[in-house]
């Protein structure tokens, strides 16, 4: 009996601090659980915003890098549009000036052409030369480089527009000279005579590149000038050499697109006043790309 009764208090014994340890342990492998649950969900709530700041601080500062490389370019096509259109306005006012009414025959005779051309060269050494045409399109007079005495510009565009407007700037061309150039001609009405005549000035197309040159700055990679008609009238980086042709879009302002391999590309086009020319410039890449890399 009593060893009945001390085998049942055993078993009774026995399996309750068996389940206690196994609670104890249960609890224990929960409040690991427990724990790695909160710290994963607070480490979540933690990053999330982080992430969030760091996505948008990433896209705002690409915008920002886009406005400020548009910025950079529109002021560099600003200012070198100023510099050209004052280089133009400068010879126009010089050949004006250099053609009254009266000084057809004056520059007709002798050296006179000769010593007016030395004149405007000391001011502008980029001249090429000068003649004089007479009402009928023959050049009646000239100084230079090439021998274009008597050449007859009659059939010439430069030619009717200049006696029809009184000013005419040519886009860069070949010409009777086989050398690219450009010419600024004016016309007037000679009383003596009663007849229109013109004073033309050629200057060498390698002069205008070595202009471009001078006001390309790192706001672009490329600086070129393209006339009307899409005819490059200095060399392009990207797009060939002087008088090739430019099968791109002339109207005016800031275009950016990416290339097939990512890279951002800008584009920026402004117009010459008073001339036949075209200023682009292109930026392949933004400014700050180094740093921001």
């Amino acid at each position: 009996m009593k060893s009945a009764e001390h085998k049942s208090f055993f078993s009774k014994i026995r399996p309750n601090a068996f389940q206690s340890f196994l609670d104890l342990g249960l609890k224990k492998r929960s409040y690991r659980q427990l724990r790695t649950i909160l710290f994963t969900t607070m480490l979540i709530i933690a990053m999330v915003p982080v992430l969030i700041v760091g996505g948008l601080g990433y896209y705002n500062y690409n915008d920002l890098l886009q406005k400020s490389e548009e910025e950079q370019l529109e002021w560099q096509l600003s200012g070198s549009i100023k510099s050209i259109e004052h280089m133009v306005e400068s010879l126009k006012s010089v050949i004006q000036f250099a053609a009254r009414p009266d000084r057809y025959l004056e520059l007709l005779s002798g050296d006179r052409l000769e010593k007016l051309f030395h004149r405007i060269q000391l001011q502008y050494p980029y001249l090429a030369d000068l003649g004089v045409v007479d009402q009928k399109g023959i050049q009646q007079a000239y100084f230079g480089s090439y021998d274009l005495q008597g050449t007859d510009y009659s059939n010439e565009r430069w030619f009717r527009e200049v006696t029809s407007k009184g000013v005419y700037m040519s886009s860069v061309d070949t010409g009777f000279r086989e050398v690219p150039h450009f010419a600024i001609a004016v016309s007037n009405y000679d009383p003596r005579t009663n007849s229109v005549w013109v004073l033309r000035a050629t200057i060498d197309a390698s002069t205008l590149q070595q202009f471009t040159n001078t006001i390309k700055t790192n706001a672009a990679d490329d600086l070129f000038l393209v006339d009307n008609r899409g005819n490059l009238q200095t060399t392009s980086l990207y797009f060939g050499q002087t008088l090739s042709q430019f099968n791109h879009s002339l109207s005016p302002g800031i275009k950016h697109s990416i290339s097939e391999n990512g890279e951002h590309i800008f584009k920026a086009t402004g117009p010459i006043d008073e001339s036949p020319w075209n200023l682009v410039l292109v930026k392949k890449r933004y400014i700050h790309h180094d740093d921001w890399k």
